[in-house]
């Protein structure tokens, strides 16, 4: 008798779900994902604003640099281990239960060595405290990154929906701890990282509460299967080399002493982004679409790429027109000592179309198996960005940076479409052979 467990019953009533949303239609979950794709948006504005007017230019370089060495790290401790639970339990079927308890050992034990090695790294890059540096660093190697395992047991239980509310309490929180802080004046990165990493911790431990209630599973730190990690260092690799892309060119900034072109460039470079939002909500979405073919082939992948990327490239040209046209209106949201950061919009409002076409083949190839492969388009894109950062940067300022930015991303968007209509045509021939030695009238 084969027993199916808690994430087999998972992964069945999320390919139901799937099926009655149309073959490769957005799910339902679409609608969640984009209400919480807003609420991040809105939050993500509040905290750029009074962060901008609170810190300056040159305080909010420091804020972003720091951030520019914690994004590709915590991908190690929170990314890649949260996408493994996913992948072992919806497509693998494996345990749910051993399964989160190997997934939050990882994040433990990851983000603890990467809160110490970080800490250190960057109290020699960046002008804080060391104290300082640690609350952040922790928020983002520990106390997060067990939010977003627990959340992701919910996803794989009962849908995206269902984890966006606990995902919206978090956005929702983080901008009352900001709006707080500033109405009284305290608004600093210390205090910053010291409110936020006591809600985080609150909100880790009262979703892991609600993982035990409502599952009846286990949930302490159970033992780190290897193929756990195996899988998440796959994914670690692939999201750090795309956070080395995002954020070096911060870093480099920062590191050759130019702090205040760092914090005109990751304001103009934040409004950017922002304008993804919409695009994001659909790649959350859809995930789990290119992780089952419901028996369709392989070309299917390549057919869900296609038609989220048109649709993609149509939203992001009118964004990245809106962007280049509404560009002197940055200075109004977060003070005039952005007025430098317009021309910088400018420059990257091509990015709004180039990410929009990139993710959906990357997760084609995803869907074909193809993980590592994808992993190393990431890293190799973000090695070409690095090496032109290095190159144009002490020479370019912050034009250096753009540029290493857009060749990087476009490098790596042809680089995902050539390799993903690749392995769907290589696979055609061998499903055209099947279906010929099939006898007449065969099911």
């Amino acid at each position: 008798m084969i027993t199916v467990g808690p994430g087999g019953r998972a992964a069945s009533q999320l390919r139901e779900r799937m099926s009655h949303a149309g073959k490769d239609g957005l799910t339902p979950d679409t609608g969640w994902a984009m209400g919480l794709e807003v609420v991040g948006l809105l939050t993500s504005l509040l905290a750029f604003a009074l962060l901008g007017r609170a810190l300056g230019a040159e305080g909010y370089g420091n804020f972003a640099a720091l951030y520019a060495v914690i994004w590709p790290l915590s991908a190690m401790a929170s990314s890649g281990v949260g996408l493994t639970l996913l992948d072992h339990v919806v497509r693998d079927r494996e345990d749910l239960e051993r399964t989160f308890r190997s997934c939050l050992g990882m994040t433990l034990v990851f983000g603890t060595l990467l809160l110490v090695a970080g800490t250190a790294v960057t109290s020699l890059i960046v002008d804080l405290k060391l104290v300082t540096i640690a609350s952040v660093f922790a928020i983002e190697m520990i106390t997060f990154p067990a939010f977003l395992v627990a959340t992701n047991v919910v996803f794989a239980r009962d849908g995206f929906a269902a984890a966006a509310r606990f995902r919206v309490l978090y956005q929702l929180a983080r901008a009352v701890v900001l709006v707080a802080l500033f109405a009284t004046g305290s608004l600093t990165i210390a205090s910053f990282g010291a409110a936020n990493l006591a809600v985080t911790g609150v909100l880790a431990a009262g979703a892991i509460r609600t993982v035990r209630a409502s599952y009846g599973i286990g949930t302490a730190p159970g033992r780190i299967v290897g193929r756990h990690v195996r899988t998440s260092a796959i994914y670690s690799a692939g999201i750090t080399g795309l956070a080395l892309q995002t954020d070096g060119d911060k870093l480099l900034l920062a590191s050759y002493g130019q702090t205040v072109a760092t914090g005109l460039y990751s304001a103009a470079y934040r409004v950017v982004m922002l304008g993804l939002v919409p695009v994001n909500a659909v790649v959350q979405a859809t995930h789990l679409r290119f992780l089952d073919h419901d028996g369709d082939g392989h070309s299917v992948f390549l057919r869900r790429a296609l038609g989220f990327s048109v649709l993609a490239t149509l939203y992001g040209a009118v964004v990245g027109t809106a962007l280049v046209a509404l560009a002197p209106l940055l200075p109004y949201l977060v003070g005039s000592d952005f007025d430098g950061s317009v021309e910088i919009v400018r420059w990257l409002a091509p990015l709004v179309i180039i990410r929009g076409v990139t993710i959906f083949p990357l997760n084609g190839l995803m869907g074909l198996g193809k993980t590592l492969l994808r992993t190393m388009l990431l890293l190799g894109s973000s090695v070409l960005s690095i090496g032109i950062y290095v190159a144009l940067i002490p020479t370019y300022s912050w034009k250096g940076a753009a540029i290493g930015t857009i060749v990087g991303e476009l490098a790596l968007a042809v680089a995902a479409w050539v390799l993903l209509v690749r392995f769907v045509r290589a696979q055609a021939p061998v499903a055209e052979q099947l279906a010929d030695s099939e006898p007449a009238g065969s099911l």
